[in-house]
């Protein structure tokens, strides 16, 4: 944190009560990983009422879900009456015989998770299987009816939705409940053979019979000019049309993003990598990363789908400030999607992305990762729109149940390099408390801090320099003093630089002839010591350095 470290526990209850929570804590990781068979039987099961949300319902509207078996199965039958008319026929007899043996059961499952604790959070958070959202789906939103909902309560654990598929294996342990079981034709492994599902003729056309099926169910439940949905209005010109609707032919959903920078080439934008894209109509959602260009790519589908920009991965949750998960939610389309960040609250959290994405990711190679989701918690990181501090209360989720965010990010409105610098910053004081958990709680302030400050000098050259190689990160912080920086100071980052602060600026800058130690050698010494000079004497001690001659005389500047 820039400003002040909030430990919320007295030392000793910190240091005896954290040891016991890890030991706990790695029970819980390893008595986790069982996973249980999701059951499509016939077995008892309740189904929401969505309808009986009542919060701000003039800014959303429930959808009938024309997936359902018992509409599913309507549909069919209608198409079944028609083909006995005459009024659709076959384009062959393979065709013939897949609609009459089609059997619709339920081969999707509309859920809902709500774990009661931070355990349990982290088990959904660490099946890669499921995409989750902590808001129904089954409506569509207005554009401000999720930017206004009402704050969760101080330790309330935000109940998440998702679909998944007969392939998926549920995590055991977290309480879940089947609200709707569907038919999906588009995921019928029986009938998607190499993209040939079979097509029935209509007035003399040929039509894809998964999309007849679909349009059919649509028609059913009044979703005909639901975008949502994928419907699109009537066009006799854009592809395949039945009952003058239509989802159109298979696209691939995909696209690339993109952030300004203004530290890239007098200022440019580079590709948002490792961001999470969902797809999601009213009652799917799927996801994709971008990659190293920016890139994602989702498989084909029909009709229009809704992209989004979720701030989440597995190790980290960016909160927009009011404990939900910040996301962008971008258009509705049946094409791809290109999208270029600058300004205003999407670059914010994208920015605070940049950082933790290039911390717990990237290959850079020598110095520790942040704690692997430590303790089964998902990091969560609060952006709010304030200036200019960050604060990370490792202990936070001991007190909380593991909700509320640790880290706080208030840098609204500076640069990108900032906002990337403070996230690295806080993060880093998580990745001291996990490394060196018996001595982080006694550790001094300075201790703490000065190391979180080389972390940030260090990794935002690092990510900066690849993309300019003259980037230079606050002056490499070499004009700093002891009555000036008494706890953020540069005595870690003068050990591993090669440059001398009393050369270059004069007194009273440090006497800084120490170089070229590792950033890895230092961090050792740091997960090991509590204070500046049990750290120096530890590097001379196991470290053979020929300037470490100088690091008393370095040390006797702080």
């Amino acid at each position: 944190m820039k400003e002040k470290h909030a430990l919320r526990l007295k030392l000793s209850n910190v240091y005896r009560n954290g040891i016991s929570m890890i030991l706990m804590s790695f029970f819980l990781v390893f008595s986790s990983c069982e996973k249980e068979e999701l059951e499509f039987e016939e077995a008892s099961y309740t189904t929401a009422d969505l309808s009986t949300v009542t919060v701000g319902a003039n800014q959303r509207v429930k959808v009938e879900n024309p997936y359902t078996i018992s509409n599913m199965q309507k549909a069919l039958n209608a198409i079944k009456l028609k083909m006995g008319t005459g009024a659709m026929t076959s384009s062959s007899a393979t065709t013939s015989s897949m609609v009459a043996n089609l059997n619709i059961s339920a081969n999707v499952l509309y859920m809902q998770f709500t774990p009661q604790t931070a355990e349990q959070e982290g088990i959904l958070k660490n099946d890669s299987t499921l995409v989750l959202i902590d808001y129904p789906l089954g409506y569509e939103y207005g554009e401000e009816y999720l930017d206004n909902r009402p704050p969760l309560k101080e330790g309330e654990i935000p109940t998440y939705y998702t679909t998944v598929t007969n392939n998926n294996i549920l995590p055991k342990g977290v309480p879940y409940e089947i609200l709707e079981k569907m038919y999906l034709p588009q995921e019928d492994a029986k009938l998607i053979n190499d993209g040939s599902e079979g097509y029935l003729t209509i007035s003399g056309k040929q039509h894809d019979f998964v999309n007849v099926l679909l349009e059919q169910a649509l028609l059913q439940t009044n979703n005909i000019g639901l975008d949502g949905l994928g419907m699109t209005p009537y066009d006799p010109g854009a592809g395949d049309k039945f009952l003058g609707i239509g989802l159109g032919k298979k696209w691939r959903p995909e696209g690339t993003l993109k952030i300004w920078d203004s530290k890239i080439a007098s200022g440019s934008y580079i590709p948002l990598v490792g961001a999470q894209v969902l797809l999601r109509d009213t009652f799917t959602v799927g996801n994709a990363i971008t990659n190293s260009s920016g890139s994602f790519s989702f498989g084909k589908c029909r009709g229009q789908k809704r992209y989004i920009i979720q701030w989440e991965r597995y190790q980290y949750s960016i909160r927009d400030g009011r404990l939900f998960q910040a996301e962008y939610r971008g258009p509705k389309r049946n094409s791809r999607w290109d999208f270029s960040i600058k300004g205003g609250e999407t670059e914010y959290f994208a920015n605070i992305h940049r950082g933790a994405q290039f911390y717990y990711y990237e290959n850079f190679g020598g110095i520790r990762r942040p704690p692997n989701n430590f303790t089964n918690r998902q990091t969560k990181i609060a952006a709010v729109n304030d200036c200019c501090s960050g604060v990370n209360e490792f202990y936070a989720p001991y007190l909380t149940n593991g909700i509320w965010p640790t880290i706080t990010i208030k840098n609204y409105g500076l640069p990108a390099f900032e906002i990337i610098g403070t996230t690295i910053h806080e993060i880093a004081h998580s990745t001291h408390a996990a490394n060196g958990v018996l001595i982080f709680p006694v550790s001094e302030k300075r201790m703490r801090e000065t190391y979180a400050l080389t972390v940030e000098w260090y990794l935002t050259t690092l990510y900066y320099k690849t993309k300019n190689p003259n980037f230079v990160y606050k002056e490499d912080f070499q004009k700093r003093t002891a009555s000036g920086s008494p706890v953020y100071t540069t005595f870690m980052i003068d050990i591993l630089d090669d440059f001398d602060q009393r050369v270059k600026n004069g007194a009273p800058f440090p006497k800084d002839r120490v170089k070229n130690y590792s950033i890895r050698e230092v961090e050792n010494m740091v997960m090991n010591n509590a204070t500046f000079s049990g750290f120096k004497d530890d590097l001379k001690r196991v470290y053979n350095n020929p300037t470490e001659i100088y690091l008393d005389e370095l040390r006797a500047n702080w």
